[in-house]
């Protein structure tokens, strides 16, 4: 559905796939997911739901054995299986007696405050630039810089310019269409030599570039 090739030298990914999950969903939410999608199957209360979010994530841990995925691909089908997590906690909660539900609490809060915290690092995720080596380590950083620098280059009275095929793609989803007067090359974070333009998050670079204008005779 999504053009996912196998392709490269095979390469192990399992444990990266284990926390991208985790880090999406929290590690507790996460492995309550899996139990109750298991327990499911031993009860045989397997229905359309069950099948597609068991698919998406049996099929992102055996592909993930030999490369690297993009969980946003999987992720959205695993998702849609939280309701059956969520049944199959309080079915567990309400046939215990009282005594015996400070465990089930235990978790439930914890889960709320792992949820409330991933949402709180997403929501407010700028400032972890300042604590990070490599800013393209960032675990959104694919989602910025294209913004920031059309805007410069704007700044800069410059609407069109030619750069590498990804970029371009997300420049010119913020106007700045393809042409051949103006050139747009990635400097190295940590290399020596002057940038046009910056990017930069919290007083943190995060993009450098290059910007030269073509003569044309």
């Amino acid at each position: 559905m999504y053009r996912l090739q196998i392709y490269g030298v095979p390469s192990g990914h399992f444990l990266d796939t284990i926390a991208v999950y985790s880090a999406i969903f929290t590690p507790i939410v996460f492995v309550y997911l899996v139990y109750a999608l298991y327990r499911k199957y031993l009860a045989d209360k397997i229905d359309k739901v069950w099948y597609i979010a068991t698919s998406a994530l049996i099929f992102s841990l055996l592909l993930s054995f030999r490369q690297r995925l993009d969980i946003e691909y999987f992720a959205p089908y695993l998702m849609i299986a939280l309701p059956l997590a969520a049944q199959t906690f309080i079915h567990s909660y309400r046939v215990r007696l009282k005594m015996f539900r400070k465990r089930y609490q235990t978790i439930f809060v914890l889960s709320f405050l792992f949820l409330f915290l991933n949402t709180l690092i997403v929501l407010f995720n700028k400032p972890l630039y300042r604590f990070i080596d490599n800013p393209k380590k960032h675990f959104v950083y694919n989602m910025y810089v294209a913004k920031e620098l059309a805007q410069e280059l704007k700044n800069m009275n410059i609407n069109c310019i030619n750069t590498d095929f990804k970029m371009q793609q997300r420049l010119q989803f913020y106007g700045i269409e393809k042409c051949s007067d103006y050139i747009l090359k990635e400097i190295d974070l940590e290399g020596n030599r002057d940038a046009n333009v910056t990017i930069s998050y919290k007083t943190r670079a995060a993009y450098k570039g290059s910007v030269t204008k073509v003569n044309i005779k």
